[in-house]
């Protein structure tokens, strides 16, 4: 059916320009001058004219279905190009789209990551927070407990302090063997004086029935702070003892020496300043 369509258009083109050719003005113009110079133009003649009017309109006809099926062609292959340009622009942008799925793949899985990652960090916070509000609770229990026992030591100590001031100072003077040589002088003698009560600080004076040289006083057993210039020898047969710290008590008595030269025994006994 197409190809009958198709032919049918060709032999009317082939037509229209034989047509055109044999009504032209030109030939019109020509057949006509001959007519009338010489004589009319023989039957034969006219029919071989006319054959060639109808080659060439044949070949017009020909021609323009050529021109138009190259410019069909032509605009075929154009239309193919800018078709194949842009198959792959779509082709560029789904790759495009693509890369930029991959990528919101990929941030989305960074921004999981780092949630996940956020989420453990506050999970950790979370856990020492707890424990440092534990470790706050136990301080503070601990801090309460020092504080109930420093008012039940407080107590105890001021109840202490209450039955020795009821109670008159006592003093004992244990008399201790030398433990050697002293160069300081020809004789010397300890005495370990024992108390029933915290004294401090201990200002006591050394009084002897003799002479001595030279005396000194401590805690025994602990290191001694004296007063300085408020201790030392005030008379021939009297020191004066004058230590800051620490206290002498009952548990950490008094050890008291005294240097001299005479060869008698020299008592000696403490009296409060």
């Amino acid at each position: 059916m197409r190809l009958v369509q198709s032919f049918l258009e060709f032999v009317a083109a082939v037509i229209g320009q034989w047509a055109t050719l044999v009504t032209g003005g030109v030939v019109v113009a020509v057949l006509t001058l001959w007519e009338k110079r010489h004589k009319p133009i023989p039957w034969p003649i006219t029919r071989w004219i006319f054959l060639a009017f109808l080659f060439i309109a044949i070949f017009l006809a020909w021609e323009d279905a050529h021109r138009t099926a190259v410019g069909a062609g032509e605009s075929i292959v154009a239309l193919k190009a800018k078709l194949e340009e842009e198959r792959q622009d779509s082709r560029d942008k789904d790759r495009q789209i693509t890369n930029l799925g991959t990528q919101g793949a990929n941030l989305s899985s960074q921004i999981v990551s780092r949630e996940t990652g956020i989420s453990n960090r506050d999970n950790a916070l979370t856990n020492r927070d707890a424990q440092l509000t534990v470790r706050d609770q136990q301080i503070s229990a601990l801090q309460q407990q020092i504080q109930d026992e420093h008012k039940v030591t407080s107590e105890l100590q001021l109840r202490l302090d209450k039955a020795r001031e009821a109670e008159p100072e006592r003093t004992t003077a244990l008399e201790i063997p030398p433990p050697g040589k002293e160069v300081q002088a020809r004789h010397y003698a300890q005495f370990m004086v024992l108390t029933n009560r915290t004294i401090t600080p201990v200002r006591r004076t050394l009084v002897c029935r003799g002479e001595f040289k030279n005396a000194g006083a401590g805690v025994l057993g602990l290191p001694n702070m004296s007063s300085g210039g408020d201790e030392g020898k005030i008379a021939p047969n009297a020191y004066r003892i004058a230590i800051i710290n620490p206290a002498w008590t009952s548990t950490a008595p008094l050890l008291v020496t005294v240097f001299y030269d005479g060869d008698d025994p020299l008592p000696c006994n403490l009296r409060a300043q």
